[in-house]
């Protein structure tokens, strides 16, 4: 496995730090015998990730990885899967630096 910290420039903190000013939504986890089930909800912005939702999505996927299950169910909230990342956050991660910082965090 290929660790992020070890790139030229990457933070981890800073990642964090910036996505925690974009907030809305929120990412639910639960996890049943042998399946979990992730449902992203924003459903007002058809359920686009903020970027508080990016970092409680890395947590389910941290929590998921130390369970024993066997399937992973991935939904939306309100009848919409999910229409992508929240504009808000592509605009603070403009920089193609930033944005490849954000994908190695993920």
């Amino acid at each position: 496995m290929i660790h992020p910290e070890g790139f030229k420039g990457f933070s981890s903190n800073r990642v964090e730090s910036v996505l925690h000013e974009l907030p809305g939504g929120s990412v639910d986890l639960k996890l049943a015998d042998e399946t979990a089930h992730i449902l992203l909800n924003n459903p007002s912005k058809k359920n686009a990730v903020t970027g508080a939702m990016m970092l409680e999505l890395r947590r389910c996927v941290m929590e998921i990885s130390k369970w024993e299950g066997k399937a992973v169910v991935l939904s939306g909230a309100g009848g919409t899967f999910c229409a992508g990342s929240d504009l808000n956050a592509v605009r603070k991660f403009g920089d193609p630096q930033e944005g490849l910082h954000v994908c190695m965090y993920m």
